[in-house]
């Protein structure tokens, strides 16, 4: 009988702890905080809508959470009990709410059992967006039990309401105030205030008394204070730390008296679609305790913005690096309805049409997927632009990054773009996604409406590029020449004779004058196509000539550049930093022309199987009659990059003797030796 007494004492005070320390240095009588927010900053936070646990603190904040999300707390209180909590908020509408709460305490004693539930249902809605407004329904159930034999079971219902309003002309500053158990239906047709349950289906009895509580919050640059009051001041402070972290801090200080403050501590560490929460509460009669927490949200806003077009225009890989450098911040233009929307762009990639219906600014960004050719996550094609309320806004595609995958495509590929448009404030909130269709060109197609975009296909770094290059300047002999050339038009004859056997493939499309889309080998692709083929058959066009020329010239040292004509394109090399200005002193003013100020040769590349001397008398009468556009190959790759694809490596050998005559052919031809006069009389001058 002793030891049963003593059992029933320590039962009652392992209840009494149990209200106490779920409190966390609350009374018995008193609504147990919740969230590890709040507990981490004083109890506060009726307020403020940041988490699940808010609509808890007051109904009113559920429908201004704008969020689907769900929090889940624990905590071991003194090593005796287990509390565990549950929230969720999920919306409705963009004005409507439902939040769903649970708090459960229970101790599983060796002779002693206890535990206690509550179940909250809120309905939250905002009149305007400035306020939200609320109604929850509470369900508490309470068992007892000794020795597995039960003492007691209790239940009974509650319910809340709240107000939650942010104020306009203060940004930051949100005001609250909220009926916590408002009443209690006891009986038939019987109400009370505060939370009742019967017990054992006889008497009744109150847990905990209604209680009003006025709560403030303000935010601003990373700071937020919260101040409640109802059974005494909650105060807590947070500071974020950009969007990864949080510190909070907080006290309660109870107006009941005998009962001494608590303090608070915690952090968060935050990710887009949720976060992890600690919480450390250190009441003043009462053991300390840590709570543990793990929110999940999402949220509901609709898109901030309604996509009303998309233009993006059919991609080229060998373009990539061109793609990758452009900015990401781009200048917009406004429009005035959709009906503008054609479908087509001026712009070098593409454009969105964008409109925020909303009634306040959003900041977004895009980002375009395109299955196996973005990467996993798709590229960043916008960062952020900012679109007012009501204002329609047309942003242009200045960036977009393609895989390396892009450059393995050897035939053009309709594939399907999804853009998604995100909120870059709110992560979380839903995005605008559309999906649109483009082509994307094989790597060796390109429209050369600029000719300085065929430099992309100027590979000097190729390593079979640059082993075809040494092997030939290997194989001439250094007496193969007459003395007195400079070093770039000795080694330009030598590389120019070692391409001999390539023969010319007229281009039916001619791109430059037509518009269309031309097909351009690599670099390896002609010196593989050089060694497989027969004697004299032809093995590609002015383009893929020009484009070989200049990536042997630059991978030996030899500067570049590209020469259209209406019909045509051709290549030019510089003979070594000299002024234009002087030779045009001397008879080597004839036979060259000026590009960045110096005298460069012009080739007619086409004529590789001629020899260097006539490809450089008839590019001379080409680059003397009608140019339209000349750029040389390294502002080329400053303006479009270089494109990349790697190729098997192609092992070249070079006819020592076939080499030597057709050097011997260039040595020997009049028109050379008149041209070069310049410099081998130099030479043999006294």
């Amino acid at each position: 009988m002793p030891r049963a007494r003593a059992t029933v004492v320590r039962g009652v005070a392992l209840v009494a702890l149990a209200l106490s320390l779920g409190g966390s240095g609350f009374a018995a009588e008193a609504e147990i905080p919740v969230g590890v927010r709040s507990q981490s900053m004083g109890y506060a936070g009726a307020a403020d809508p940041a988490s699940p646990s808010a609509a808890s603190l007051n109904i009113g904040a559920a429908s201004l959470l704008n969020e689907y999300a769900v929090e889940a707390t624990t905590a071991n209180l003194a090593g005796l009990l287990r509390a565990n909590y549950l929230a969720a908020s999920i919306p409705l509408s963009e004005r409507q709410a439902v939040g769903f709460d649970w708090l459960g305490i229970g101790a599983d004693d060796d002779e002693l059992g206890f535990t206690q539930n509550r179940l909250r249902l809120g309905y939250s809605a905002s009149p305007r967006k400035d306020l939200g407004l609320g109604f929850g329904v509470n369900y508490r159930t309470q068992r007892a039990s000794l020795d597995g034999a039960s003492l007691g079971a209790a239940a009974g219902w509650s319910t809340d309401l709240g107000i939650l309003w942010t104020v306009p002309r203060v940004p930051g500053l949100r005001a609250a105030f909220s009926v916590r158990n408002w009443m209690s239906l006891v009986g038939a047709g019987e109400l009370r205030s505060g939370a009742w349950v019967r017990v054992d289906d006889g008497p009744t009895q109150r847990l905990v008394p209604r209680s009003r509580v006025l709560a403030m919050t303000y935010a601003r640059d990373g700071w937020t204070g919260a101040v409640d009051w109802n059974d005494g001041w909650r105060m807590g402070v947070e500071r974020t730390a950009g969007r990864l972290a949080a510190l909070r801090a907080g006290a309660f200080v109870p107006t009941r008296d005998g009962e001494g403050p608590t303090f608070s501590a915690g952090a968060a560490l935050n990710w887009a679609w949720g976060s992890v929460d600690y919480a450390f509460v250190a009441p003043s009669q009462a053991p300390t305790t840590s709570h543990f927490g793990l929110t999940v949200r999402t949220s509901y806003l609709d898109p901030p913005v309604i996509v009303e077009g998309v233009a993006i225009r059919d991609l080229y890989p060998a373009l990539r690096e061109f793609y990758a450098r452009a900015e990401r911040i781009a200048a917009t233009r406004p429009y005035d309805s959709p009906a503008e929307f054609a479908g087509g762009t001026s712009e070098r990639i593409g454009e969105f049409w964008l409109h925020n219906p909303g009634d306040a600014p959003v900041r977004v960004g895009v980002r375009v997927e395109i299955d196996g050719y973005t990467g996993r996550t798709g590229t960043e094609v916008v960062e952020a632009v900012r679109i007012g309320p009501g204002e329609r806004v047309i942003v242009p595609i200045r960036k977009l990054l393609l895989a390396d995958e892009a450059l393995e495509l050897t035939e053009g590929t309709p594939v399907e773009a999804r853009v998604h448009v995100a909120d870059v404030r709110n992560p979380s909130r839903r995005r605008a996604v559309v999906n649109t269709t483009l082509l994307l060109h094989a790597r060796n197609e390109l429209l050369l409406d600029d000719v300085a975009k065929l430099g992309v296909f100027i590979t000097p770094t190729d390593p079979t590029v640059r082993d075809f290059g040494t092997r030939i300047l290997q194989a001439t002999p250094d007496d193969a020449l007459p003395v007195g050339l400079p070093s770039n038009l000795r080694r330009a004859v030598a590389l120019f004779a070692g391409l001999g056997e390539m023969a010319y493939e007229g281009d039916p499309n001619l791109p430059r004058e037509s518009g269309t889309i031309d097909a351009i080998k690599f670099p390896s692709e002609m010196v593989g196509a050089i060694v497989g083929a027969e004697n004299g058959a032809p093995v590609g066009d002015c383009d893929d000539a020009t484009v070989l020329v200049c990536s042997l010239f630059e991978a030996l040292g030899i500067a570049t550049a590209l020469i259209q004509t209406p019909q045509h394109v051709l290549m030019a090399f510089d003979l070594g930093g000299i002024p234009y200005g002087r030779a045009q002193a001397t008879p080597l003013g004839d036979v060259t022309i000026a590009v960045d100020g110096n005298a460069w040769a012009p080739l007619e590349t086409t004529l590789l199987s001629r020899g260097f001397a006539e490809a450089w008398r008839v590019g001379l009468a080409e680059a003397r009659s009608n140019v339209l556009d000349s750029v040389t190959v390294r502002s080329a790759w400053e303006r479009y990059g270089v494109a990349a694809p790697v190729f098997p490596s192609v092992d070249v050998t070079v006819s020592d003797a076939d080499l030597r005559r057709r050097i011997e052919e260039v040595r020997t031809n009049e028109w050379f030796q008149s041209a070069t006069a310049p410099f081998t009389d130099a030479a043999q001058a006294p």
